[in-house]
This record gives structure tokens, sequence and C-alpha cells, in this order.
């Protein structure tokens, strides 16, 4: 008889173990990015504690380390995740956010690291006059996808629920000059549609 819960558990730690068997975490570098890593990192620290047995949480946690090794290997001295996506702060956000869910496992700890990433972040790219964060410091321009706001997001939200940082403030500036007032919210749900807003989306 199957049994869903087993089955789910056994189909996760498969393709987690084929996962990571597959790509080395210097792999993820050289063939993607260290945007990349992050991701990964993100998903080995939610993966980790539900893993099915002592000896795949062993390994989950010896890959993590792995990838938050290539993270420092691609790390400037001020915090500049190089080897990134075009957009600097979404590669920013997502790589602390990985380090930072990763680093809640046992045996693995880059919240220093995750700490230099998002203080780059947040003094060298963000753009207090346009409200968003710069895609690059070097340019006036900001090129900003869905996918760039939401990994901008996950750092925000490690940064304050992690590490306990004040960016309460800089995030509801970003979300309604870069979400609402950029568009990258196409549409409200009547129950939070506001008519008399200055800014309404459809």
């Amino acid at each position: 008889v199957f049994d869903p819960p087993v089955g789910i558990q056994e189909i996760t730690d498969g393709v987690a173990q084929t996962t990571m068997e597959l790509f080395a975490p210097a792999d993820i570098a050289d063939q993607e990015s260290t945007r990349s890593v992050g991701q990964m990192l993100g998903a080995v620290g939610y993966y980790a504690p539900q893993a099915g047995s002592d000896d795949h949480r062993d390994a989950a946690t010896d890959y993590a380390n792995g990838l938050g090794e290539v993270v420092e290997t691609h790390l400037a001295a001020d915090g500049r995740v190089e080897n990134g996506a075009a957009n600097q702060a979404a590669t920013q956000g997502i790589v602390a956010q990985g380090l930072l869910w990763a680093s809640q496992l046992d045996g693995v700890d880059y919240t220093g690291t995750a700490e230099d990433i998002l203080d780059y972040l947040l003094t060298e790219l963000w753009d207090e006059d346009a409200g968003t964060f710069a895609s690059d410091p070097e340019t006036s321009t900001y090129t900003i996808s869905a996918r760039d706001a939401g990994d901008i997001t996950g750092g925000l939200n490690a940064a304050d629920v992690v590490l306990g940082m004040d960016v309460k403030d800089i995030y509801a500036t970003y979300f309604d000059q870069t979400i609402n007032r950029g568009r990258l919210q196409r549409a409200e749900r009547p129950p939070s549609r506001t008519e008399s807003a200055e800014h309404t989306l459809p």
C-alpha cells in the first residue's frame, strides 16, 4: 500500500541527493552564476531540516558549506558578490538570503558573510532619491525584473527576520516606488484597492 508521506519523503530525498551529486558547488557558479549559488543555498537551507535521515541531513550540511565557500571566493573586500546576475542588488539579496537560511543549520555559519553582503546592498546600492536599489553602482538607469525584485525582497526579509536589521522603512519605500509605482505589481484585488490612492492599479 502506497503511503503518500513516505513516498513524498523518498522523492524529496532522492531529488536532493541527485542534485547534490550532479552539481558540485563550484560548477554552479561556473555554469550559472553566484546568483544561482544563493538560490541553491536557500533550497538546501529549506530541505535539510526536513531530510529523511541523518545521512541526508549531513550531506545537505556539507553541501551548504561547499556553497558558502564558493560565495566567499567570489566576494570582494567591500561585500560585493562577483560573478552574479546583471542586477547587482538582486545578486546581493538572493545570496545573503541563501546564506542566512543555510546558516540556521547546525554546522553551517555564514552569518558574518551575509551581513557584509547586506551592508553592501544597503550602503552602496540603495538609491534614496529613486526609491529603489541600483542594478549597478556605476549606472544611473536601472533595469529591474519581477525576479530581481523578489530576490531583493528575500534578502531584506532575511535581514529583518534573521539578523534583526532595521530595514522596514527602506523596504516600504522600495515596495511603493519599485513594485507599486514601477508597475511590477500589475493589479490589485478589490479588498486592497483604493480608488482615491495617488497611484492606483488595474
